[in-house]
Protein backbone atom coordinates (compact mmCIF):
# COMPACT_ATOMS: atom_id res chain seq x y z
CA UNK A 1 0.00 0.00 0.00
CA UNK A 2 2.92 2.30 0.96
CA UNK A 3 4.77 1.64 -2.79
CA UNK A 4 1.60 2.32 -4.48
CA UNK A 5 1.28 6.04 -2.83
CA UNK A 6 4.12 6.61 -3.69
CA UNK A 7 4.38 5.96 -7.23
CA UNK A 8 0.42 7.76 -6.96
CA UNK A 9 2.62 11.15 -6.02
CA UNK A 10 5.32 10.71 -8.28
CA UNK A 11 3.22 10.59 -11.24
CA UNK A 12 1.32 13.04 -9.42
CA UNK A 13 4.47 15.31 -9.55
CA UNK A 14 5.22 14.41 -12.67
CA UNK A 15 2.16 15.56 -14.19
CA UNK A 16 2.04 18.81 -12.48
CA UNK A 17 5.79 19.56 -13.63
CA UNK A 18 4.71 18.56 -17.47
CA UNK A 19 1.26 20.83 -17.31
CA UNK A 20 3.91 23.36 -15.88
CA UNK A 21 6.14 22.75 -18.74
CA UNK A 22 3.47 23.41 -21.08
CA UNK A 23 2.19 26.56 -19.82
CA UNK A 24 5.44 28.42 -20.12
CA UNK A 25 6.04 27.04 -23.64
CA UNK A 26 2.50 28.69 -24.66
CA UNK A 27 3.48 31.60 -23.61
CA UNK A 28 6.61 32.03 -25.14
CA UNK A 29 7.22 33.31 -29.13
CA UNK A 30 10.00 33.79 -31.26
CA UNK A 31 10.75 37.43 -32.13
CA UNK A 32 10.74 37.97 -36.38
CA UNK A 33 12.80 40.51 -37.49
CA UNK A 34 10.54 42.81 -37.83
CA UNK A 35 9.64 43.05 -34.46
CA UNK A 36 13.41 43.07 -33.49
CA UNK A 37 13.82 46.02 -35.82
CA UNK A 38 11.31 47.79 -34.17
CA UNK A 39 12.74 47.11 -30.62
CA UNK A 40 15.91 48.10 -31.89
CA UNK A 41 15.31 51.58 -33.42
CA UNK A 42 13.25 52.58 -30.49
CA UNK A 43 16.09 51.50 -27.99
CA UNK A 44 18.69 53.12 -30.66
CA UNK A 45 16.94 56.11 -29.97
CA UNK A 46 16.80 56.23 -26.09
CA UNK A 47 20.04 55.00 -25.93
CA UNK A 48 21.53 58.05 -28.51
CA UNK A 49 19.50 60.51 -26.30
CA UNK A 50 20.44 59.50 -23.15
CA UNK A 51 24.08 58.99 -23.67
CA UNK A 52 26.28 60.98 -21.73
CA UNK A 53 28.75 63.77 -23.59
CA UNK A 54 31.29 64.16 -21.12
CA UNK A 55 29.97 67.99 -20.65
CA UNK A 56 28.21 69.53 -18.20
CA UNK A 57 24.75 71.72 -17.30
CA UNK A 58 23.92 72.86 -21.02
CA UNK A 59 25.54 69.67 -23.09
CA UNK A 60 25.04 66.83 -19.97
CA UNK A 61 23.15 64.66 -22.47
CA UNK A 62 22.69 64.57 -26.32
CA UNK A 63 19.29 65.11 -25.91
CA UNK A 64 20.29 68.52 -24.06
CA UNK A 65 22.71 69.28 -26.62
CA UNK A 66 20.01 68.77 -29.48
CA UNK A 67 17.85 70.95 -27.81
CA UNK A 68 20.35 73.48 -26.80
CA UNK A 69 21.42 73.36 -30.89
CA UNK A 70 17.85 73.90 -31.83
CA UNK A 71 17.29 77.67 -29.82
CA UNK A 72 21.29 78.11 -31.14
CA UNK A 73 22.67 78.20 -27.60
CA UNK A 74 26.20 77.64 -26.40
CA UNK A 75 27.57 74.73 -24.00
CA UNK A 76 28.55 75.69 -20.53
CA UNK A 77 32.14 76.95 -19.39
CA UNK A 78 34.53 76.05 -19.66
CA UNK A 79 34.24 74.30 -22.96
CA UNK A 80 31.83 76.53 -24.46
CA UNK A 81 31.48 74.97 -27.48
CA UNK A 82 28.25 76.27 -29.85
CA UNK A 83 25.91 73.85 -29.83
CA UNK A 84 25.11 72.81 -33.05
CA UNK A 85 28.39 71.56 -34.01
CA UNK A 86 28.87 70.04 -30.45
CA UNK A 87 25.39 68.13 -31.39
CA UNK A 88 26.16 67.25 -34.83
CA UNK A 89 29.78 65.54 -33.91
CA UNK A 90 27.75 63.64 -30.94
CA UNK A 91 24.95 62.39 -32.97
CA UNK A 92 27.72 60.84 -35.82
CA UNK A 93 29.81 59.70 -33.64
CA UNK A 94 27.25 58.09 -31.34
CA UNK A 95 25.68 56.57 -34.60
CA UNK A 96 28.79 55.71 -36.49
CA UNK A 97 29.08 53.30 -33.53
CA UNK A 98 25.89 52.00 -34.39
CA UNK A 99 26.43 51.52 -37.98
CA UNK A 100 29.72 49.54 -36.89
CA UNK A 101 27.39 47.21 -35.32
CA UNK A 102 25.24 47.11 -37.95
CA UNK A 103 27.09 48.23 -40.70
CA UNK A 104 24.26 47.40 -43.43
CA UNK A 105 21.64 50.09 -42.84
CA UNK A 106 22.21 53.90 -42.74
CA UNK A 107 20.23 55.83 -40.63
CA UNK A 108 18.37 59.27 -40.69
CA UNK A 109 17.42 61.91 -37.53
CA UNK A 110 14.95 64.71 -37.64
CA UNK A 111 14.78 67.43 -35.10
CA UNK A 112 11.10 69.02 -34.97
CA UNK A 113 9.55 72.13 -33.73
CA UNK A 114 5.84 71.61 -31.83
CA UNK A 115 4.55 73.14 -35.69
CA UNK A 116 6.32 69.73 -37.03
CA UNK A 117 8.53 72.17 -38.96
CA UNK A 118 11.82 70.21 -39.12
CA UNK A 119 15.00 72.12 -37.37
CA UNK A 120 17.61 70.24 -37.89
CA UNK A 121 18.93 66.90 -39.79
CA UNK A 122 21.98 64.33 -39.23
CA UNK A 123 22.67 61.66 -41.27
CA UNK A 124 21.79 60.39 -44.54
CA UNK A 125 18.92 63.71 -46.02
CA UNK A 126 17.66 61.64 -48.69
CA UNK A 127 16.34 58.29 -46.79
CA UNK A 128 12.92 59.78 -45.60
CA UNK A 129 12.07 59.66 -49.48
CA UNK A 130 13.65 56.27 -50.68
CA UNK A 131 11.39 53.58 -51.38
CA UNK A 132 12.65 51.11 -48.85
CA UNK A 133 12.16 49.09 -46.42
CA UNK A 134 12.24 51.10 -42.93
CA UNK A 135 11.99 51.53 -39.35
CA UNK A 136 11.24 54.55 -37.71
CA UNK A 137 11.17 55.78 -33.74
CA UNK A 138 10.61 59.33 -31.99
CA UNK A 139 10.91 60.45 -28.63
CA UNK A 140 9.67 64.14 -27.65
CA UNK A 141 11.81 66.44 -25.67
CA UNK A 142 10.80 69.54 -23.02
CA UNK A 143 13.19 71.84 -22.84
CA UNK A 144 12.34 75.37 -20.87
CA UNK A 145 14.28 78.01 -21.53
CA UNK A 146 13.41 81.32 -19.52
CA UNK A 147 9.99 81.44 -19.40
CA UNK A 148 9.11 79.65 -22.90
CA UNK A 149 8.49 75.59 -23.12
CA UNK A 150 9.61 74.30 -25.98
CA UNK A 151 8.55 70.49 -27.32
CA UNK A 152 11.29 68.77 -30.34
CA UNK A 153 10.35 65.56 -31.70
CA UNK A 154 13.35 63.79 -32.50
CA UNK A 155 12.82 61.01 -35.46
CA UNK A 156 15.12 58.27 -35.80
CA UNK A 157 14.69 56.14 -39.22
CA UNK A 158 16.68 53.42 -40.10
CA UNK A 159 16.54 51.37 -43.29
CA UNK A 160 19.16 48.74 -44.69
CA UNK A 161 21.47 50.00 -47.39
CA UNK A 162 20.36 50.39 -51.03
CA UNK A 163 22.65 47.89 -53.24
Amino acid sequence: MKAQSSVIMILFVIMIFAGLALFLLSLARTVGQEDYMNMYTHNLILSLLRADTGEKGECKYVSNTITCAAYGGVCDPPSSFDCDDFANQMVNEYMNIMSEMKPTYEWYIGVYDDRDFEIMSFGNPTLPNMKTKKWSASEVIYQSTGLSQNIYTINLILAKKSE
